[in-house]
């Protein structure tokens, strides 16, 4: 595949093995906390930005972080070098029901078209977030390594995209409160009664909250029994756990998964995931997401 380039916007999450085996480009995205602007992109020896653990410390300590989308520009600046190099692109962005990002691809790879008639770009919408982001890429690596061609893998990635489901839930009401994703009111009730959100991502990759749980364990609990419903006994398929500065609580929502499949704890570590800040702005700490490849499309 040494002719083929694969790009991700930092929305998404995939392990840094994973990133470096198929020299995936990670395009950064702009955030702020505490007045100070970082760009993230998923580098580890990157010390100009705050670790995981630091930014949800921050958030907890009361910091409100804000983020930014990809530009044109600089998908443009992304894909160039690869193009001038001789290879073909593809590039998959956040879910455009939640971001503007996939547009913004768009619109670089029509304008460089033009100037590379002779090379190949497509831009995938994952209608996803966090790990289902990372599936979607993951699925396109995987046929691209078994020699589909890539109008088969395009065709193959936009009917099935919708079989790959996120299940979230949060910690603190009131991050959705400040997305406008629930209302004052129901954060307030929410925290006093000790509900938890049960939130999926739907067939128009927008998020939606689907049920609410009696206290945290019983909301990671519903993750991994939403997990049983949606893929046969015998699934082999990638599961990826997000974790907003919370790996006990990933950890134990990978046990419950594996049990759930009939088997021992067996999920690698490299399988569990910290949340990017891109997605955890928004979500707040103590967000975990599991995320995986179902037998149906989602709702």
């Amino acid at each position: 595949m040494s002719n083929v380039k694969f790009f991700m916007d930092s929305a998404g999450d995939l392990t840094q093995e994973y990133i470096r085996q198929h020299d995936i480009s990670i395009i950064g995205q702009n955030y702020s906390i505490d007045n100070v602007e970082y760009l993230y992109d998923a580098n580890p020896d990157d010390t100009s930005n705050p670790s995981a653990k630091d930014f949800y410390a921050r958030m907890r300590a009361g910091g409100v972080p804000t983020t930014s989308m990809v530009n044109p520009q600089r998908f443009t600046d992304f894909f160039k070098p690869a193009l001038d190099a001789g290879r073909d692109i593809w590039c998959v962005t956040l879910s455009s029901g939640l971001s503007g990002s996939y547009g913004c691809a768009v619109s670089a790879a029509d304008a460089l078209r033009g100037q590379y008639p002779d090379r190949s770009i497509r831009v995938i919408d994952s209608l996803a977030a966090t790990g289902g982001e990372g599936i979607v890429l993951y699925l396109i690596i995987e046929k691209c390594l078994a020699g589909w061609d890539a109008d088969a893998i395009e065709k193959f990635i936009n009917a099935e995209k919708t079989r790959v489901f996120h299940w979230y839930t949060v910690d603190d009401l009131v991050y959705l409160k400040r997305g406008g994703r629930i209302s004052a009111t129901t954060a307030l009730l929410g925290s006093i009664l000790n509900l938890k959100p049960v939130l999926d991502v739907d067939g128009e990759g927008k998020l939606v909250s689907v049920e609410k749980a009696q206290g945290r364990r019983r909301a990671l609990k519903a993750l991994a029994d939403h997990f049983a419903h949606d893929v046969s006994p015998d699934y082999k398929g990638p599961v990826f756990i997000s974790h907003a500065d919370c790996e006990d609580d990933a950890l134990m929502v990978g046990k419950l998964t594996a049990q759930k499949l009939g088997r021992e704890f067996g999920l690698e570590s490299d399988m569990i995931l910290p949340l990017s800040p891109i997605i955890g702005s928004h979500a707040g700490p103590g967000t975990v997401a599991l995320t995986f490849f179902g037998d149906k499309p989602r709702r």
